[in-house]
């Protein structure tokens, strides 16, 4: 279909220079074979379209928007426990909880 599509008008000899309005009308035309054929695949491929969103809208539920309320908080710390502080000192060199508190850093 897209090679149709770059074509100009002038060199789209033997297709139909108006739209369809039904595809009973095509018969009416004279087109090569070819076209008629390229006209009712893409017609078919229409209905066949409209039919999925129909039956898409049909069996698809109405979503709400949720809004998740907590009401309940409770604290659980901050930062990481002294044991893993510790241990990240002997690991990286940075100072440990007391040695900070102690120096002011």
């Amino acid at each position: 279909m897209a090679k149709y599509a770059t074509k100009g008008a002038e060199s789209a000899a033997g297709t139909l220079d108006h739209r369809l309005k039904m595809i009973a009308e095509l018969g009416q035309e004279t087109i090569p074979s070819h076209a008629a054929r390229m006209i009712r695949t893409a017609w078919t491929l229409g209905a066949l379209r409209a039919a999925r969103a129909a039956w898409q809208s049909r069996h698809t539920p109405d979503l709400e928007p949720i809004t998740l309320v907590f009401a309940h908080w409770a604290y659980a710390g901050t930062g990481v426990t002294p044991d893993l502080e510790r241990l990240t000192s002997l690991i990286g060199g940075s100072p440990t909880r007391e040695q900070a508190v102690t120096t002011g850093a």
